[in-house]
C-alpha cells in the first residue's frame, strides 16, 4: 500500500518540485504552505511523513510540530527542515519534540528521497531512492526561472526537456548547474548566431552547409578549416550558443518541462561556465515578457521584499551590477510590493530576478527589525564574487582549490574561534565580516566546474562555516555554543574528499618537479581515497605514462585510466588534455588534435590545450613549407 507524505513549506513551487519526487517513488503526497493549512490536512489525513518548515506564515514549524506531538504522539516521522542553519536552540528544541531528522535547505534531492525511504514503513516505502525520479508539469504553474533554481538547490542531475509548440530544448543538469544544452530551432545553430554577430556572412554559411551536407565534418570545425575562426574563437562561439539556446526560454509563455533524473544527453557538447543564479537574472532582466512578471507581482502586491536569510543563496555566485545593487538597497522587509509603483520596469525586472534566485525572500508580513543591506556590503559582495571568479587566468583552478583545501585543514577543528581566527571577545559585526567572506570563498559554486571530490568537499567546507557562524554569531549564541559535535558518514565523506583533493595537489607538485614516481603515488593515494573523481584517473594515467615513457604496454594502461577518468568527467578538459597528450606520444597527432580542439571547445581558457594546438599547427607549416622547397628543387 503507498504511503502518504504531507510536505509543507510555504514556497509552492519547492512543494511543487517535492511532490512530483516523492509520487515517482510511489507515494500519495499532499502540501501545504502555512501552520494552520498543515494541522487541517493532518486532522483530514493519515500521512506516515511529514516535511516540515520551521519557518511558515501564520504558524510556525516548531509549533504545527507541538501540536503533532500533543495529538499523533512521538512515532509519526517529522523531518524538520530550515533555510538557516539551526541554532543551538533550534537544535534543542527539534530534539524535544523528537523531530526525526534536521535538515538545512537546500537539501541535495536524493538525500531528501533516502531520508524519506529510511523514515517510512518497510510496507509502505514504494520503490525506494534508487528509482530514478521523473518530473513533469507545465510552465505555467511552475515558471522555468523557479524550475531552474530549485533544481540548483537540490543538486539534481539529470536532463530538463522544455518545450513550447514546436521549440524543443535539451538541459543537462549536472549537480543543479545547466552544463549543456540542445535545441532544435534552425536560428540557433551555430552558423546562425556567426551571422546574426556578424562574424561570417551568409555567403561564407552556405557555403559550410554544403561542406556539411558532403560529410567533411562539423560547421564549427568547417569553417575553421576556411580561416573564418581559430580554436579558441570557436570555442567562444560555441559557448555563447550554448548560453543563447538556455536564455531564449525565458521568453517563452507557458510550455511544459520534464526532468529525468540521471539522464544524459547524447554526444559531447559544450559546457556553460555561468552559474544557474547568473543565468536566471540575466534572462528574466533581459528576456522575459515584461506582461508575466507584472502579473507575478501583481498576485504578491501585500508581500514584503527582504534579504535572504539562506546562506546558500546569499552567497552563490552571482554578477552583481550598479542596478541591481541599488534594489537590493532598497529592499528593507518593511515595505509591501504594491508601494514600489514608482519602480522602472528595470527595476522590477530585477526584483523578480532576485526573488527566484532565491537572494530576496517575500515575507507574508513586515520584519519586525526592518533590515537594509548597506550599499558596501551589495558592493563587497559584487566585488568578491568578481575577484574569485577569475576563469579567464589558466592558474584559477589550481590557485582555488589550494585555498579550498587550506580552508578545509582550518576548519577540521571544533573551536568556531579558531576557525574564523578570531577572538571571543571579537563583536557581531566583526563576526558576521568574517562569515561573509569564508561563505564566498567556500561556496559550492565557486567549484561547480572542478569535479566530484572538490564539490563535495566544498559543500562540507560552506556547511562547516555557517555552523561556526550560527554557533558564535550573538552574544546569545556564544553563551551556548557546544564545542564538540559527533562525527557521522556525511563528514567522513567530507574527510575523505580532503584526502584525495591533498593528494592529487602534492601529485601535481611532484609532477612539475619531474618526480615522476613519486606523482603516481600520490596520484594512487587520491584515487583511492575518492575514485569517483575523473580527473584522479586522468592525472594517474598521465603519471603512468611519464615514469616509464619508452614501454608501450604502459601507455596503453595510461590511455584506460585517462579515457575513464573522461567517462567520469565528460564535462571538464584536464581528461582530454591528458588523452590528447598520451595519443601525441604515440604519434597519433590527428586523434590528439581532436582531443586538445575538444579540450578548447569545453574550456576556452585551457591553455595548455591551445599551445598544443599551435605546436601541431606550426608543425604542419613547416612541414608544408619543406614539400614546397622539395617541389621546387625538383621543378629547377
Amino acid at each position: 500500500m503507498p504511503s502518504t507524505i504531507l510536505c509543507v513549506d510555504d514556497d509552492p513551487n519547492y512543494c511543487r518540485i517535492l511532490a512530483r519526487a516523492f509520487r515517482e517513488q510511489g507515494h500519495q503526497v499532499v502540501t501545504a504552505q502555512d501552520g494552520e493549512n498543515a494541522l487541517d490536512q493532518l486532522q483530514a489525513l493519515q500521512p506516515q511523513l511529514i516535511t516540515l518548515d520551521v519557518m511558515l506564515p501564520r504558524r510556525d514549524g516548531f509549533s504545527v510540530l507541538e501540536e503533532i506531538r500533543r495529538t499523533r504522539g512521538a512515532k509519526l516521522p517529522v523531518v524538520l527542515l530550515s533555510g538557516c542553519r539551526f541554532s543551538p536552540e533550534y537544535e534543542a528544541r527539534a530534539k524535544e519534540l523528537d523531530a526525526s531528522v534536521v535538515l538545512t535547505k537546500p537539501v541535495p534531492l536524493k538525500r531528501l528521497l533516502e531520508v524519506a525511504s529510511d523514515l517510512l514503513p518497510e510496507a509502505s516505502a514504494g520503490p525506494g531512492p534508487a528509482q530514478a525520479v521523473d518530473l513533469t508539469g507545465t510552465l505555467d504553474e511552475l515558471p522555468f526561472p523557479f524550475l531552474l533554481h530549485h533544481l540548483h538547490g537540490l543538486r539534481a542531475s539529470g536532463v530538463l526537456r522544455v518545450q513550447k509548440d514546436t521549440k524543443k530544448k535539451l538541459i543537462q543538469l549536472r549537480n543543479g548547474r545547466p552544463v549543456t544544452v540542445r535545441s532544435n530551432m534552425v536560428k540557433e545553430t551555430l552558423g546562425h548566431l556567426l551571422v546574426a554577430s556578424g562574424r561570417i556572412t551568409w555567403d561564407v554559411l552556405h557555403e559550410a552547409v554544403q561542406r556539411v551536407k558532403e560529410g567533411e565534418g562539423l560547421q564549427g570545425q568547417i569553417l575553421k578549416a576556411m580561416y573564418m575562426l581559430d580554436d579558441q574563437d570557436l570555442a567562444q562561439a560555441l559557448h555563447s550558443q550554448s548560453e543563447e539556446k538556455l536564455l531564449e526560454v525565458f521568453s517563452w509563455e507557458g510550455g511544459t518541462f520534464r526532468f529525468q533524473q540521471g539522464a544524459r544527453i547524447r554526444g559531447e557538447a559544450v559546457g556553460l561556465k555561468r552559474s544557474p543564479a547568473s543565468l536566471i537574472l540575466e534572462g528574466l532582466r533581459q528576456r522575459a515578457p515584461m506582461a508575466l512578471l507584472e502579473a507575478y507581482l501583481e498576485d504578491r502586491r501585500n508581500l514584503h521584499p527582504a534579504p535572504s536569510g539562506v546562506p546558500f543563496h546569499e552567497f552563490q555566485d552571482l554578477e552583481i551590477d550598479d542596478a541591481t545593487e541599488r534594489v537590493l538597497a532598497e529592499l528593507d522587509g518593511a515595505t509591501p510590493i504594491s508601494a514600489l509603483g514608482g519602480w522602472s520596469d528595470t527595476e522590477r525586472r530585477i526584483l523578480v530576478g532576485l526573488v527566484a534566485t532565491g537572494l530576496v525572500e517575500l515575507m507574508p508580513r513586515p520584519v519586525s527589525q526592518p533590515v537594509r543591506v548597506p550599499r558596501r556590503r551589495a558592493r563587497a559582495i559584487k566585488e568578491k564574487v568578481h575577484s574569485v571568479d577569475d576563469r579567464a587566468e589558466g592558474k584559477r583552478t589550481e590557485r582555488v582549490r589550494c585555498e579550498l583545501t587550506a580552508l578545509a585543514e582550518r576548519f577540521e577543528g571544533d573551536d568556531p574561534y579558531a576557525m574564523f581566527e578570531l577572538r571571543p571577545e571579537s563583536s557581531d559585526a566583526e563576526i558576521r565580516k568574517t562569515y561573509a567572506e569564508l561563505a564566498h570563498r567556500s561556496h559550492p559554486d565557486r567549484f561547480a566546474r572542478d569535479g566530484e571530490a572538490v564539490r563535495r568537499l566544498a559543500e562540507q567546507v560552506f556547511d562547516r562555516v555557517s555552523h561556526a557562524y550560527h554557533s558564535i554569531a550573538t552574544e546569545a549564541d556564544r553563551k551556548r555554543t557546544a564545542t564538540s559535535r559527533a562525527e557521522n558518514v556525511e563528514l567522513e565523506q567530507g574527510h575523505q574528499a580532503l584526502r584525495a583533493e591533498l593528494a592529487f595537489q602534492q601529485g601535481q607538485k611532484e609532477l612539475r618537479a619531474r618526480h615522476y614516481g613519486e606523482a603516481l603515488r600520490k596520484f594512487a593515494e587520491a584515487v583511492e581515497a575518492y575514485p569517483e573523481e575523473g580527473e584522479y584517473h586522468a592525472a594517474y594515467g598521465w603519471a603512468l605514462h611519464l615514469a616509464n615513457p619508452e614501454d608501450p604496454a604502459r601507455i596503453r594502461e595510461a590511455k584506460r585510466h585517462a579515457l575513464y577518468g573522461k567517462k567520469l568527467a565528460p564535462e571538464r578538459s584536464a581528461p582530454l588534455l591528458i588523452l590528447g597528450r598520451l595519443c601525441k606520444a604515440q604519434d597519433k597527432i590527428p586523434l590528439a588534435e581532436q582531443l586538445f580542439t575538444r579540450a578548447v571547445e569545453l574550456d576556452p581558457d585551457c591553455s595548455e590545450a591551445l599551445q598544443e594546438l599551435r605546436l601541431i599547427a606550426l608543425r604542419r607549416e613547416r612541414g608544408k613549407g619543406g614539400l614546397l622547397k622539395r617541389i621546387l628543387r625538383r621543378s629547377a
